[in-house]
Parts: C-alpha cells; structure tokens; sequence
C-alpha cells in the first residue's frame, strides 16, 4: 500500500523558512531521500541487467502498474494510497529486493503520474519514487537475512517455513513506507514525526499485512501448480476487495470530516457572535482580540505547542477571554481614567462571569480554563484562583503575555500606546513574577513577528505618555487629605466664590471672576465651562480663564469621548487625572505644558447642562480641598449655565448659605 505525499512536501519547502532552522530541515532531508533511492534504483536496473528475471517479473510489473489505478486519497490531507503493493512483494519475495524495488518504484511513478497537474514536481515525483524504492529494498532484505533464503522463484513452497519472517518484511516496508513521508511533513510543519505518523498513516497497517499474505498466498499457489502463473486468477480479486474495504473506510472518514466541519463551523459561529458583541460594547478595544488570537497562535507554534484540541482551546479563548465584560458596567468598562480600587474589584469579576458565561457550551477542546486564568500571576498574585506556576493552563500563559502586550502598544482612555520595544522591556520585566519565562523568552524570539497597533502620537508625543506599567495593576488616585488649616481657608474661599456667583449673570465673566480667585490657591490653572450641544451630542467651550484659555477656543470634545465627554455620559467626576488624556495633542504643543485635570459634571434640574474642567500646569496633584470647591463650584454653575431665571435665584440662596457657614 504505497503512501505519497502528494504536493505537501513541495508546498511546504517553499514556505517553511524560520530563524532558528534547524540542521536537518525537509529540503536536506528530502534531498538525502533522493539521492539515496536515485542510487539504489540504478543498483537494481544494473542487477536486473546482469541477471534479467523471467516474463513473470514482468507480468508482476504490469499488474502492480494496472493496480495503481486503485488510488484513494486520505480525507483533510495531502496523502494517497494504492493498494498495489501485492505485486510489489511478490516481486521481491521470487525475484529478490533490487526486482522488488524497482516493481515499487514503477508503481509510485504511476501513482505520482495520477496526481492532479497543477501539483506536479520534480521534488515530488523523486522523492515518492526513492521513498518507495528505499522501504521496499531495506524491507526485503531484512527477509531473506532472517529467513536465510535465496529468492523463492525456485522454491516458492518455502515462504509456508517463513511466515515469521514475512510478517517483519511487511510491517518493516510499512514501517519505512510511511516513515519516509511522515518525517518530511513533520519537517516542514514543525511536527513531530510520531505525530504525523500516528495520526495519518497508522490505521493504514492492515493493507500492508493483507499485501503480505496475499504474496504469501500467491507463492503457495505457484509450488502448488508448479509455477503456473495462473493461479493469480485466485489472487487478483484481493486488491479490488482491499481496496472496497478501504474506499468505504474513507467514505465514513470523510463524512466524520464534514460532520466535525459542520461541528466547527457552529462553534465557530457562536464564538464569531460573542467576539462581536464584546468588540461591539467595548469603546476602546476594537480589534483587540483579533490581534490576540493572531499573536497567541504564532507564540503556541513557537513554544511548539502541538496538541490539536489545546491549539483550538487558544484560538478560540483568545477571541472570547473578555466575554465577561459583557457583565462590567459600561461606566467603568469605558471609563477614561485608572479606575478606583472599588471599579478594579468589579473590573476582575470578567475574568469568572466570561467563563461562567461560556460553561454551558459544550465545546469540544478546553476554552473555560483558559478563559478563566488568563489573569492568574506565574507567583500566585493574579485572580481569580490565585494560580501559581504550572497549575495554570499553558493556553492562559500565552494568552496573559498577548493580551498584555497588545494592551500595551494600543491607545486607552487613560494613556497613550506605548512603543513595541518598550512594551517588550515591560513584559520581561516581569518574567517570572507575572509571566511564565517560557513564553516571555518566545516572545523575544518571535517579536518581530507579532502584530502590533501603535498610534501616530505614540512617536510624537512619548514623553506624555503615562507610565503603562501600571496596566498590569490599576493604581488608586489618592487626593490628598486636607489639613485643617487649609480646610477653613478652603471654607472662606468657598464664601467668596459663592458671592462671586451671585454677582454675575453672564458665563465667560463668571468663569473670569472664579479663575482670578482660585488662582490665588492654585496657580497655573485653566477653568474651562463646557456647555452640552443637544443637537450634536457633542460639549463644546463655552467659557475659559486662565493659563491655555486661547488653547481650548472651538474645542469640542463628543458625549462619551475623552475625559470630559466621559464624565458628560456618565455623570460621575474625574479626579487627578492626566490632562493629556483630554486636550491630546494640544497638550503637548503647550508651554507650560498641562498636566492634571479635574472634571465635574454640570447639573440643573436633574438634567446634564455641561461640564466644568480645571487643567494645571503643577506636577502635584490637586487636593482634598481644591477638589471639594470644584465641586462645589460645579453645584452651583449648573443653573447658571442653564440660565433658567427660577434657578438662579436658588443659585443665590445657596450662596447666601455658603457666605452663612463662612462667617461662621
């Protein structure tokens, strides 16, 4: 039953190119096959020529040449088959191993001539023709060195002493036969030779040992009749039945195929669904996942992964491992800042809802693990189980390092993208704390292969970029605590800010008249009023004071977008976050440049009416008492901007109540 390769190994010596190529690639290896079956194939011509067989070699020849017509293909991969080795054997048992290797090669040529045109080669024409003279020669002589016989065209009777010797010449030709082929598709994809073998070409053992008794069978009948050749009368149905067996063997493979395609193909589609809608809700990860699922697998093939169900369990964990997210809500998922220590508990929650949420499908290679523990720390410090080492899956190693590696090079809301050497610095860093020191050592060798999404600002503006370190763990912004003397010189402030209020009527004074005494407690500040534009859904400058008022003149910032359209959208302030992050690239064409901001949201009547921003140009950040009068500030500039005539005289009354506290 000779095995072919078909076009594989010619495919594959055209794209297998690595760095780390190892000594003995499939091009060395497929040239060595070659060379050795192309000299052995000379020997038997020259020891046929010496000594020519009688016409029943070549009787054998032409039936082993008719029998190839009997060709199956291996369903889902480039290997074929006949069932035409009877011949060949009979061959080598009467008439020696150069007649029995030269029957062979024959019979590979003709199979290798029924391929389809447009894979024809000469690699591969050679190499299907030295494999199967090489098995069938090493094959043959093992027989007679065991059996310690001549060839049996004299004495055919004597293959009924040596069944044992039979029985190693056909697993040894299937053995080599497929070996040979095997080890040039393990090559060329990076496999191992007992994994191709083992999952291609093992189940094809009975053919070789039906040939092998029907050759047996075959010599019997020759003593028997004395050398008739007639008696392949009795022998010639056993191919067509072998190769009826095996035909509708296949049909079945092949309808598992489709059915597991079908199979698949569902999965797949589910998990399409749920990547989309994680993709879709998340404002600031778009095509996150499709980078990570890319990157996963080409550091599994570097770490050479090869478990089929474990390399499947990766792709699909890579596109659904923020499933969970989907249970975050949306103002923390999208918030443009460090989130709280409060939103970063609620924030580790994805990593169990996401596997929690895909429990139920019953998917037929491990992804829940994965999903699971793609946050879990190589020293036990990350969540949810606290794993430590080898206790958590492979599949979640690769795909923490990724995950972070793309979060890393991508713009947030809360910094910029980082530089791919620099995220790379990051990541070794933290070799062997949170990542497993394999995979980060492949991720340095395959680095120049894994995709990245670095932003135009990201090598125009570096020295604004926040420190990204952090993502590995969302820091806290603390303000600091007020001391009592400048708590009751913020409390006077607040009376005169409140008396402020009361006098003017017209926003852009306003906001000159506030920034003129906060400037005193805060230099370098920029007050900024947004007012909500309905129509657009868009904040736009409706008043500014103070350092970068010109700066901000038409700015307008979109609901939802930046640090200021988030707090719009959600209602919720931003404390001591980086102005960066809201002006952009204003920012850094800014001298003094601003660095901290604050950001409350505008309120009347229950109804959002704007947002008020204070930028400033200090590296420290504001405190506890700056941050309780702009908040205040904000309670009371709401109605203000709103310029409803009823609100204003409540604005009036709180500020007689904050003039009240003063004096007291």
């Amino acid at each position: 039953m000779t095995a072919l390769a078909l076009g594989a190994v010619r495919k594959r010596l055209g794209t297998w190119r690595t760095r780390e190529q190892s000594l003995l690639g499939p091009d060395v290896y497929v040239r060595c096959v070659i060379a050795a079956g192309i000299c052995l194939l000379l020997a038997s011509v020259r020891a046929l020529v010496v000594s020519p067989p009688d016409l029943g070699w070549t009787l054998l020849a032409l039936l082993s040449i008719g029998s190839a017509q009997l060709m199956l293909r291996m369903p889902g991969v480039p290997i074929s088959f006949s069932v035409s080795d009877i011949f060949s054997f009979t061959a080598a048992l009467m008439y020696g191993p150069h007649a029995g290797a030269l029957v062979a090669a024959i019979d590979a040529a003709v199979l290798s001539m029924r391929l389809v045109s447009s894979r024809r080669s000469t690699t591969r024409y050679l190499f299907n023709i030295s494999a199967a003279t090489l098995a069938m020669w090493v094959a043959a002589r093992w027989f007679f060195l065991l059996s310690g016989t001549t060839a049996l065209a004299v004495e055919p009777s004597e293959i009924i002493s040596h069944v044992g010797s039979l029985a190693v010449f056909a697993l040894l030709y299937f053995a080599l036969n497929t070996g040979l082929v095997a080890a040039a598709i393990g090559l060329a994809a990076r496999r191992s030779l007992r994994q191709v073998w083992c999952e291609h070409f093992m189940s094809l053992w009975p053919g070789y040992v039906g040939g092998a008794a029907a050759s047996g069978l075959a010599l019997f009948l020759f003593s028997v009749r004395h050398g008739d050749f007639r008696v392949l009368a009795f022998v010639l149905p056993i191919p067509f039945i072998l190769y009826d067996t095996f035909r509708t063997a296949i049909a079945r493979m092949q309808d598992d195929v489709t059915h597991l395609t079908r199979i698949n193909s569902m999965y797949l589609s589910t998990i399409e669904a749920l990547a989309q809608a994680v993709d879709a809700r998340d404002e600031v990860t778009h095509g996150h996942i499709r980078r990570v699922q890319k990157n996963a697998m080409r550091l599994a093939r570097e770490l050479n992964v090869q478990d089929v169900l474990e390399l499947r369990a990766l792709e699909a964990a890579a596109l659904l491992h923020d499933t969970g997210k989907l249970a975050i809500p949306e103002h923390i998922l999208n918030k443009p800042d460090k989130l709280t220590q409060s939103e970063f508990e609620t924030m580790k929650l994805h990593a169990n809802i996401g596997a929690d949420i895909l429990s139920p499908i019953e998917f037929p290679f491990p992804v829940v693990p994965i999903v699971r523990h793609h946050h879990e720390s190589w020293d036990g410090n990350g969540y949810p189980d606290r794993l430590r080492g080898e206790q958590i899956p492979l599949g979640a190693r690769i795909l923490s390092v990724v995950d972070c590696f793309d979060a890393l090079t991508s713009d947030r809301p809360y910094r910029r993208a980082l530089a791919r050497d620099r995220a790379l610095e990051i990541i070794l860093a933290q070799s062997g704390r949170m990542y497993d020191p394999n995979v980060v050592n492949a991720m340095m060798s395959v680095k120049d292969d894994i995709v990245s999404e670095e932003s135009a600002a990201t090598r125009e503006a570096s020295t604004v970029l926040a420190d990204a370190g952090n993502h590995a763990n969302q820091a806290v912004k603390v303000v600091p605590a007020a001391e009592p003397a400048n708590a009751a010189a913020a409390l006077k402030m607040a009376g005169r800010l409140g008396e402020i209020v009361g006098r003017h009527r017209e926003t852009a004074r306003l906001c000159e008249a506030l920034h003129e005494q906060l400037s005193t407690i805060t230099p370098g500040l920029t007050m900024v009023v947004y007012e909500l534009d309905k129509t657009r859904d868009a904040l736009h400058v409706r008043a500014a004071s103070g350092v970068h008022r010109r700066a901000v003149d038409g700015l307008e910032i979109k609901l939802g977008a930046r640090l200021t359209g988030w707090v719009a959208a959600h209602r919720t302030p931003i404390v001591n976050s980086q102005a960066v992050l809201d002006l952009e690239n204003r920012a850094s064409q800014l001298d003094p440049r601003p660095r901290i901001c604050v950001s409350t949201p505008l309120i009347s009547r229950g109804k959002l009416v704007g947002v008020l921003t204070f930028y400033s140009t200090m590296d420290r950040p504001f405190g506890a008492e700056e941050v309780s009068l702009f908040e205040m500030l904000s309670g009371l500039l709401g109605p203000v901007l709103e310029g409803d005539p009823a609100e204003k005289t409540a604005t009036a009354d709180i500020r007689d109540q904050v003039v009240c506290s003063s004096a007291a």
